[in-house]
């Protein structure tokens, strides 16, 4: 069963531990017209809607029921903002140095049923295609490093799960 508006607005307003009263003060607005708004009765214009979302602290989307976009609303690790940080301060080789690391990385490390498995196999290899990119010889030299380590990591990998008797048949 879906939520309706109302229903999201009671909840969100309940978490934020607000009565009616507190809410409507708050949002300038009659607590009569809150009640309708919660009650189904009333539908709050744009104006009240942003209002309402701002004293509650829940996006428009949020307070609408609109469906996320699960990979873009995802919240990051602060490990991930650091990564995100630090890759906007690089300059456009070190750019391509690092999504073209990330391309071989995912090809020997990708997880298993990833959640967001349609972008990684369909929008990331258009970012990360290599035809489209043309190295300078230090990244050039970084990256079959990099391909180097990975291929060495990964046979680690395949002789770990060997000898462990992972792999029958030796």
């Amino acid at each position: 069963m879906n939520e309706t508006f109302g229903e999201r607005l009671s909840r969100f307003r309940k978490l934020k531990k607000y009565t009616q009263e507190q809410l409507s003060e708050l949002i300038d607005i009659a607590k009569s017209t809150l009640a309708g708004y919660e009650r189904g009765y009333r539908e709050p214009n744009l104006l009240n809607i942003s209002k309402i979302s701002q004293a509650l602290e829940v996006t428009i989307d949020e307070l609408l029921g609109v469906a996320p976009n699960e990979f873009l609303n995802k919240a990051i690790s602060r490990d991930e903002q650091v990564l995100l940080e630090a890759y906007r301060a690089l300059n456009e080789q070190g750019k391509e140095y690092i999504q073209h690391t990330l391309s071989i990385a995912l090809n020997t490390y990708k997880k298993p049923h990833s959640s967001n498995e349609k972008y990684m196999d369909t929008e990331l290899p258009k970012i990360l295609d290599e035809s489209s990119c043309d190295f300078a010889p230090e990244v050039a030299s970084m990256r079959k490093l990099a391909i180097r380590n990975a291929i060495i990591d990964q046979q680690e990998e395949v002789d770990r799960i060997y000898n462990k008797g992972g792999v029958s048949g030796k």
